[in-house]
């Protein structure tokens, strides 16, 4: 199917957006099909709380980085278009923030393409009750590289600390260290916000098991 990742991913994030206070930022970066066509679509059916801004091909560090900008939300949240946000995510999210963090940390599950789970979630602490952690606690635990996209980060945080995604191919090998090491503290929350999944040739990364 045409664009049928771009297009489960847009309906997982919508499904669970509908008449909360959140907005949706997509950013095209200079894409050359008819994808830009498809978030179009979606921004005109919901252009109460969707707004896309394009750039040159720069790649998925700018992107983010002018989302980042351009938000205009306490909290950001990145996503990957070829990824699911978890049903009930939002208010998981919404729920869990109570404006004492500079970020939240929650789980992920892992799929193939065919929606088969290869593994149930990530662990990262051994208590499965919401917890206040430092960055150093985690860097200590080994989560120096867990995928920001797990983490809803308080914009403000980022921006104060003038932290910025880089150009390299694992965006996440190179940030989150720096995100981790900048003296923050995080509420660690263990409910499944999002499908991470493996199209084709993509790498499975690192698993951090308790």
């Amino acid at each position: 199917k045409e664009y049928q990742f771009i297009r489960e991913c847009a309906e997982s994030i919508y499904s669970e957006v509908i008449n909360k206070p959140v907005e949706v930022i997509w950013i095209n970066d200079g894409s050359t099909d008819h994808t830009d066509d498809v978030v179009e679509e979606y921004v005109e059916k919901y252009s109460e709380n969707s707004y896309k801004y394009s750039q040159d091909n720069k790649g998925q560090g700018m992107a983010r980085n002018n989302g980042m900008q351009v938000a205009r939300g306490e909290f950001i949240w990145f996503v990957d278009a070829d990824d699911k946000i978890s049903k009930g995510s939002i208010d998981i999210i919404l729920k869990s923030l109570d404006g004492k963090h500079d970020a939240y940390m929650f789980r992920t599950e892992e799929c193939r393409d065919d929606n088969k789970i290869l593994s149930p979630c990530r662990k990262y602490l051994k208590t499965l009750a919401p917890c206040s952690v430092s960055g150093i606690e985690l860097l200590l635990q080994k989560l120096s590289f867990s995928p920001s996209l797990m983490f809803v980060f308080r914009r403000e945080s980022l921006l104060n600390r003038e932290l910025k995604f880089g150009t390299f191919r694992n965006l996440d090998m190179d940030f989150m260290p720096r995100f981790l090491l900048s003296d923050v503290t995080l509420k660690v929350v263990p409910q499944i916000i999002y499908t991470y999944y493996f199209h084709g040739k993509k790498t499975r990364p690192r698993q951090y098991h308790d």
